[in-house]
């Protein structure tokens, strides 16, 4: 037992009858609790420096109350991932704005070192209540943390979505991938993701049309090149208008973009329109690459001169 490195169980776990029990696994790396038919109560703290070691931690298909009482446990300091997901919600918006913003502050001030983050509000999807992603109190918090990895769940930005845009470059800026599954997100909107300086892959419910322009709000600051993977997390591929324009919109937010993935569901065959769409990024993804190699020879500017202003 002293070597055990992962442990499944259900909450009785962390009642005073065992808690000091498995802070003497010197080992535990990795900690996944489910409710039981037993009522949990928060009784006492685990004893002091224990779970030095313990760095992931799931609370499985819990109801919104468990969480302050576990919290209070205290055996969080050390973590690097986080999963939670919860199958009852609160009966009033504000109840669940009160919570949601404690669940987030509790994080983010007792995680130091946290750098996968995953919350899902409504694992069951039973309700339609979503948990609004206001900037002060849930999306700058997280400036506290090195999340690398963010998944929300059952989980929208507010009425004025730009509120929330504003803020995510600062807060979020340590992200790789992001997976917000239930925020539509229009052409135009992407550009505020584009401005998340190390993000890789983009997991969103994707909207596409010919871009108007841009919002007068955002001023470009950042170029990502890391950026590879929009996902749509849809069946439907849904797009709109001219897949060139398109196709040259997303290259001009990201250079490195490869493709534009739909993931949900169950296999189907490709669409034509998202085939499209991501031969025409390829296709202007290699023009791009030519022509900044061509702009560094010293017939550059002739050569250059050989493509067409629509290329």
């Amino acid at each position: 037992m002293r070597n055990l490195r992962v442990l499944h169980s259900t909450i009785e776990i962390l009642t005073s009858e065992y808690i000091v029990g498995i802070s003497k696994l010197p080992c535990l790396e990795s900690l996944v609790i489910r409710p039981s038919t037993r009522e949990f109560w928060f009784e006492e703290p685990a004893p002091k420096g224990s779970f030095q070691n313990l760095r992931k931690f799931s609370l499985e298909r819990a109801p919104v109350e468990l969480f302050e009482d576990i919290w209070k446990v205290q055996i969080f300091e050390c973590l690097t991932s986080l999963k939670l997901d919860f199958v009852t919600v609160h009966p009033t918006p504000e109840q669940t704005r009160v919570w949601s913003e404690f669940l987030v502050s509790s994080i983010c001030n007792d995680c130091p070192g946290l750098v996968d983050l995953s919350i899902d509000f409504d694992f069951d999807q039973n309700t339609d209540v979503y948990v609004e992603l206001l900037p002060d109190e849930i999306i700058l918090p997280m400036r506290k943390i090195p999340l690398e990895k963010l998944d929300l769940r059952s989980a929208e930005f507010c009425n004025n979505a730009i509120e929330g845009y504003l803020v995510i470059p600062s807060a979020w800026s340590h992200l790789k991938t992001l997976c917000l599954v239930d925020v539509g997100v229009t052409a135009i909107d992407l550009s505020w993701f584009s401005e998340l300086p190390n993000l890789e892959t983009l997991i969103v419910q994707l909207v596409l049309s010919t871009p108007g322009p841009p919002d007068p709000q955002l001023v470009r600051k950042t170029i990502n090149t890391r950026f590879k993977v929009l996902n749509s997390w849809s069946h439907r591929v849904n797009i709109r208008g001219d897949v060139h324009e398109i196709a040259r919109w997303l290259l001009s937010l990201w250079p490195g973009l490869d493709r534009v993935e739909w993931t949900k569901g169950e296999e189907k065959k490709p669409d034509p329109i998202a085939g499209a769409l991501n031969g025409a990024i390829g296709l202007l993804r290699r023009l791009n690459e030519t022509k900044t190699r061509l702009s560094r020879e010293e017939y550059g500017s002739r050569a250059l001169s050989l493509f067409s202003e629509g290329l």
